[in-house]
């Protein structure tokens, strides 16, 4: 008779056995505290209390560990600011624009609005009335005109059509920019000031720190002072004057602090009053963006186009600066033309003409191309092709002001002011007619007659302002960093796992030699079973003997 196999359920029975006491091993050796306490408890109630520490423990460890891990692939940042006292901040750039839009017409600045045939230069608001009501007379004609009178009003870079020279351009800056000091070290300098042309406000002046072999750049920067003067009493009157909504009405300046040679973005300005001394610290702050996953900026970027080259162009890269010439391009590309509104420098004005957005004497072709640089520009904001173009540079440069305005001259001081500044160059006759006779007043001792007559004038106050920039001595990085990296996870991941459940690097080996165990358990399992199978086949493939006794009679 044949032996009796073992049969399977027996195996499998033993190899749960095998694995149970494996883990129950692996369970009084871990490093992770509670497995041992549960195992070893002394009742069923310990094993629940530890049983129950075991799920809290790991489920607040889990949540915890999700919570940084979700973090970390959201790609969150932090701002981390450092502030450095005593350093060398660099000193900005200072456009000023005078904010009255019939300043324009004052005599003396050479900033006229001509029209064939016109008796006397018009108001920015008369010229656009005049194209418009041209425009309704053509529309009548060809009912093609879709241009409204906010939509005229709107391009205010009209005045960069009026062609200036340098020596023009030289003396409006000396009407305007009346006196500028630049102090360092106590040692006065001339400023540097140039005519900039801008989109929402005209033309303006970029005052800036003069330069040269005589100022050590290593010198501790002290400030700016500079008194405007407004031309605001030569201003004529416009019969039938009518608002616009579009335009400002008030007097005074617009002043923009903005990064050495970049475009200035006039709306981000803050306004000064005449007749006042507006004392501005301005504070410098580095930004520091990062690219992506963290971010959207660039660290390489560029003002090229297909029409327009960088190399031809003297600012710095700013978004505002991209935009507008991206805008410019594809005008030029559509239109063959460049429109006022946007930037423009002299190798494009030598290459294309400008859109003929206020011309009087081919209206329908000013309404056609009116429409042309319209739809251009439609085009780009409907497909947001602009701001894909132009992103954010990761490095930015920021002036934050702090700006306190108080009533300037004193009135005990307008006739010492008027006497320094204004009398070696008077705008004009009325201030002669008031301020030198109370002089004369006053070198004869006739104080009484004297102040009566700088108390009834506000020539002075409504005509000029100062300005007076310092830079604090402080450089601030703000700078984004992200809120969670890869090695922050591994040293929150020991953290929380040894604070909630006592689970350390150890545990990790552990569980590694608890895996090696494992496969090494079943690979032994599956060569004894492949072994005994062996032999049961050979046992089976064998012909069965039976001895059979002799036959006997």
């Amino acid at each position: 008779m044949g032996g009796q196999e073992p049969s399977s359920a027996g195996c499998s029975k033993s190899s749960n056995n095998s694995f149970k006491s494996l883990f129950r091993a692996y369970a009084e050796r871990s490093s992770i505290k509670c497995l041992p306490r549960l195992i070893h408890a002394k009742s069923p109630l310990h094993k629940v209390l530890w049983f129950i520490t075991f799920i809290v423990g790991g489920s607040v460890a889990s949540y915890l560990l999700s919570g940084l891990i979700r973090t970390y692939i959201s790609y969150e940042t932090t701002l981390s600011v450092t502030a450095k006292e005593g350093g060398k901040p660099p000193f900005p750039d200072i456009t000023v624009c005078n904010l009255n839009p019939l300043w324009n017409n004052a005599p003396g600045w050479g900033f006229l609005a001509h029209v064939d045939g016109s008796p006397q230069p018009l108001t920015y608001d008369e010229y656009i009335y005049m194209l418009f009501h041209n425009l309704e007379k053509l529309g009548q004609t060809n009912n093609s005109v879709d241009i409204t009178m906010p939509e005229l009003y709107s391009v205010s870079g009209y005045w960069k059509h009026t062609k200036h020279d340098s020596k023009s351009l030289d003396e409006m800056s000396k009407m305007f920019v009346w006196k500028c000091v630049w102090e360092k070290e106590n040692q006065p300098y001339n400023c540097t000031v140039n005519a900039t042309f801008t989109a929402t406000n005209g033309l303006c002046y970029t005052i800036r720190p003069p330069t040269g072999e005589g100022l050590a750049k290593k010198t501790r920067q002290e400030g700016m002072a500079v008194i405007l003067y407004l031309n605001n009493t030569n201003i004529r009157f416009v019969a039938d004057y009518r608002l616009s909504p579009f335009q400002s009405y008030t007097e005074g300046v617009k002043v923009l602090l903005h990064p050495r040679g970049t475009v200035p973005e006039m709306v981000e300005g803050f306004t000064v009053s005449p007749g006042t001394e507006a004392s501005v610290v301005a504070k410098y702050h580095r930004r520091l963006l990062l690219e992506k996953p963290y971010g959207t900026c660039k660290k390489k970027t560029d003002l090229n186009f297909s029409y327009i080259e960088d190399t031809d162009i003297a600012w710095k890269y700013t978004e505002y600066a991209c935009r507008s010439l991206c805008y410019q391009n594809r005008i030029i590309e559509k239109c063959g033309c460049l429109d006022s509104t946007e930037l423009v420098f002299d190798s494009l004005i030598k290459r294309y003409p400008f859109c003929s957005m206020f011309n009087l004497k081919n209206p329908k072709k000013a309404l056609s191309e009116m429409n042309c640089t319209r739809s251009a520009k439609s085009y780009l904001d409907e497909n947001n092709l602009c701001t894909m173009r132009c992103p954010t540079p990761c490095t930015n440069d920021v002036f934050y002001n702090t700006i306190n305005q108080v009533t300037w001259p004193q009135e005990v001081y307008l006739l010492g002011f008027y006497y320094t500044y204004v009398r070696p160059r008077p705008p004009s006759d009325e201030f002669k007619n008031y301020y030198d006779r109370a002089i004369g007043y006053a070198m004869v001792r006739n104080t009484s007659e004297a102040w009566h007559l700088v108390k009834s004038t506000d020539l002075l106050q409504k005509n000029f302002l100062q300005l007076s920039i310092t830079m604090a001595d402080t450089i601030t990085i703000d700078q984004d960093k992200p809120a969670i990296k890869i090695e922050t996870i591994f040293g929150s991941l020991g953290g929380i796992l040894n604070l909630w459940i006592g689970f350390t690097f150890i545990t990790i080996m552990e569980f590694v030699d608890l895996f090696l165990t494992i496969v090494l358990e079943k690979i032994s399992a599956s060569r004894v079973e492949a072994a005994d199978k062996k032999v049961t086949g050979n046992r089976e493939s064998k012909p069965e003997i039976t001895m059979v006794e002799p036959f006997r009679l």
